[in-house]
């Protein structure tokens, strides 16, 4: 099976898989060509042939990586940061939507849930404080061999 694009272009079709349609083979054709170039693209770009890769080869000494303590720190920065701005928009909510002091049940609640986010506010407040102080003292990036044994890992091998 030939076909002639607009182009000039010529694509040839050679199969043995008589009980399929001339189109159905072509179809399968374009579907691989479509898989190819997707695979072809990922090798360039994000080096996908060295996901399958079980070589590996030991980092230089002076190799700069992140350190972990760093990695950590960080982390719980992150989590106390998004426990902090998820308090401040409750504490905000409740503020813009006051609840009437006709109703003393439900004032007395209002202003219970606010005196407690303002509580967890400051508490999240100095824990991040402290974390941000124990972020500036530890090094972002440390040498390989400074690293605890338990983190060091291997390198990919090279292709």
């Amino acid at each position: 099976m030939r076909k002639l694009t607009e182009s000039g272009h010529q694509v040839s079709l050679i199969s043995t898989a008589f009980d399929v349609t001339g189109t159905e083979l072509a179809a399968r054709l374009f579907t691989r060509w479509c898989q190819e170039n997707f695979l072809r693209y990922m090798m360039q770009h994000f080096a996908l042939d060295l996901l399958g890769e079980h070589a590996s080869t030991p980092l230089s000494d002076t190799q700069r990586v992140v350190n972990p303590a760093w990695r950590e720190l960080n982390k719980r920065r992150n989590a106390v940061q998004g426990k902090l701005t998820n308090r401040h928009a409750k504490f905000a909510a409740l503020t813009l939507h006051p609840e009437p002091e006709t109703s003393p049940g439900r004032f007395k609640k209002w202003l219970r849930d606010k005196a407690k986010l303002l509580e967890d506010i400051e508490q999240y407040e100095a824990q991040l404080q402290e974390i941000k102080t124990a972020l500036g003292r530890t090094d972002h990036h440390i040498r390989w061999e400074q690293l605890p044994e338990k983190d060091k890992v291997q390198g990919l091998a090279p292709t």
